[in-house]
């Protein structure tokens, strides 16, 4: 027997009815907002007839408001959150009525990036009513456009827009990395003027300067001294270097002194680094956001205490500098309030085993609640429960141990499943993880299944070796690495997949939106195996360093059969051209054919593969003929000689 009340059909869109330009432009916009549907899905009637329910549900349904309908403040949010996905899509929304573009006009002019096509455009009187918007609405003002041939042009063209601009929040000057010709006047000189003065700045106007080379500043430091609106400064960061830096940046401490309410510094070396010299009555501002990497810390507790105010920080970088150095030297105290953690020693250090308890003591007892927390440490050292104290506020989090999967021979710690599952249990706000996982030290599919209990976690990251062999020869149409990852990735996919249906809706775990699978060591930018064995794979276009990347389509909705893609990133190798020249000897090869003359090898592909203190020593007791040295060169052979002879 039918049931009276027929179940609710899908609507289909095959032909739909025509539709004017204001309703077109409305529906587009309403496809792309993330609304959940009003009713949940339609599911057979079990019980008899009920006309009260039926006309509950349809009281609901007339209830419904319209879209245009809703408070300005409501669709100012919604605008904004269409802002940040584009800029056309604004404009869209403009376009659909009236009342949506007084909403959205001033959500698109809020932050202004200056472009050389608006800068430059041929007819200004076209853009008459944009200027007029921009000096109305604008609050933020970015400028990058350093890369002109004449860079007071530059600054004429920009103080033009920004000298009428009514309430001037922030003013950001980009300084151009990869420019043939980089500006080389100071900023400023022209037309940021000090408070008061006739130039758009106010003393509320706060700016920011990014991507200036600490040789630039060297180079221009009484200019830049000049031009700089110190005073106004609430940020600073350097360029990266090249080539590194070999003297020291008086002229970058200068300004730091000068610019007593800056809030954020961010300083980029390569190499050993560089350090400030400061003396006397040298005070750094009360830094609240502070980035080092590559930064030669050679300042005492006492140092610290007399020339660097880090009271009110929240954020706190360290890269690629000595880290336990510079815990020791700092005050426990003045980290409580850290949101942000992140410490990647130098890697030259010999006391990892005491950074490793110091960081644990830290972020168990010297930190009130962390939100992003990226460590290197070893793993056996550091307590998981440490991360508990920051359960509620923890959202970012990279776990990485010392050893890494740059070398093939040694086995990575890896967390515990345990201890993995108590964290998924525990870190109820995590978003974003990033681990190591050695196949050898955990089991696979209990470390990933584990991975998809976080109730939040929605970006991973994963650190593993390489699956091909350095001396095995594979087939040109055969790649180990990507169809681990492509298996790694289907079982993460079909595992939240189902924790999704085992909540049925209840604090359901979202979806994947990037999971990353970093092999072998890779790193955007670096230096690729140097063993003989690899450099042979490289020629047949085999590596040990790769980057998988699965991330979730653009618009794409989880009820597709492919939500996903998958692609692979490349890097950018130092030194390859270098090690490929074929002007200078290939030492392998030499060592090899030394070698084969010593009885060593009967092939030179199967020549044993040596360091460059080995090769000096098999040089040398080649060329003498003597008595063999010791050393781990001939070991193996060195009983064959009887006496130590040739």
């Amino acid at each position: 027997m039918l049931s009276p009340v027929s179940p609710r059909h899908s609507i289909s869109y095959k032909n739909p009815p025509p539709m004017d330009h204001r309703r077109r432009l409305s529906a587009t916009l309403l496809a792309r907002l993330p609304v959940p549907p009003f009713y949940p899905p339609i599911q057979p009637y079990s019980q008899p007839y009920q006309p009260m329910a039926v006309a509950s549900r349809r009281a609901r349904r007339s209830q419904v408001v319209p879209f245009h309908y809703l408070a300005a403040e409501i669709l100012a949010l919604v605008f904004r959150h269409v802002r940040e996905q584009g800029l056309l899509d604004i404009v869209a929304v403009r376009l659909v009525c009236r009342r949506f573009n007084e909403i959205a006009t001033p959500i698109q002019y809020q932050t202004l990036v200056l472009t050389k096509r608006l800068l430059y455009y041929p007819s200004q009187e076209r853009l008459m009513a944009a200027y007029a918007n921009m000096h109305q609405y604008t609050n933020h003002v970015i400028a990058s456009i350093d890369d002109q041939e004449s860079c007071v042009q530059n600054h004429r063209a920009v103080a033009r827009i920004t000298e009428n601009i009514k309430s001037l929040s922030s003013f950001t000057w980009r300084y151009s990395r990869s420019a043939s010709s980089p500006c080389a006047c100071p900023i400023g000189i022209l037309f940021l003027q000090a408070p008061g003065g006739c130039g758009a700045l106010r003393r509320e106007t706060k700016v920011h300067i990014e991507g200036m080379s600490p040789r630039f500043i060297e180079q221009h430091q009484d200019a830049l001294l000049y031009g700089i609106p110190t005073e106004l400064l609430a940020s600073f960061s350097t360029a990266y270097p090249h080539p590194p830096l070999q003297g020291g940046v008086n002229g970058l401490k200068h300004l730091l002194l000068r610019s007593r309410w800056m809030k954020t510094f961010q300083y980029h070396d390569r190499g050993q680094g560089t350090s400030f010299d400061l003396s006397g009555t040298d005070r750094l501002p009360s830094f609240e956001e502070l980035r080092l990497e590559c930064y030669n810390w050679v300042h005492s507790r006492e140092d610290v205490a007399r020339h660097w105010d880090l009271s009110r920080i929240r954020s706190l970088q360290l890269i690629d500098m000595p880290v336990l150095k510079a815990l020791r030297s700092l005050n426990p105290r003045d980290l409580w309030g850290l949101r942000t953690l992140t410490l990647r020693d130098s890697g030259i250090s010999d006391g990892r085993e005491e950074l490793s308890r110091l960081l644990d003591t830290i972020v168990r007892s010297h930190v009130a609640g962390l939100e992003r927390l990226e460590l290197t440490v070893e793993t056996k050292l550091f307590g998981t429960d440490a991360l508990l104290s920051h359960a509620r506020t923890l959202r970012h989090l990279s776990l990485r141990d010392f050893v890494g999967f740059s070398d093939d021979t040694r086995r990575c710690p890896t967390l515990w499943v345990g201890d993995l599952e108590r964290l998924a249990s525990e870190l109820v706000e995590l978003r974003t993880l990033e681990l190591d996982m050695d196949i050898a030290r955990t089991d696979p599919p209990l470390f990933l299944r584990a991975l998809c209990m976080f109730p939040k976690l929605h970006t991973l990251t994963i650190h593993v070796h390489t699956v091909v062999h350095p001396f095995e020869e594979l087939p040109p149409q055969v790649d180990k690495d990507r169809e681990a990852a492509l298996q790694l990735f289907s079982f993460l996919t079909s595992e939240r997949a189902k924790a999704m249906a085992a909540a049925d809706g209840a604090g359901e775990p979202p979806s994947w939106r990037r999971v990353t699978v970093n092999v072998g060591g890779w790193k955007p930018v670096m230096v690729r195996r140097l063993s003989r064995s690899w450099k042979a794979q490289n020629r047949r276009g085999v590596f040990a360093e790769r980057c998988f990347v699965m991330q979730r389509r653009q618009g794409a909705s989880s009820l597709l059969l492919e939500p996903y893609e998958v692609s692979e990133v490349a890097c950018e190798e130092l030194g390859r051209s270098h090690l490929n020249t074929p002007s200078g000897p290939n030492v392998n090869d030499e060592l090899g054919r030394i070698a084969q003359r010593m009885g060593q090898a009967e092939d030179i592909d199967e020549a044993p593969e040596f360091s460059y203190s080995e090769f000096t020593e098999a040089v040398l007791e080649y060329i003498h003929r003597g008595t063999v040295p010791p050393g781990n060169v001939f070991a193996s052979r060195a009983a064959d000689f009887g006496d130590g002879s040739w």
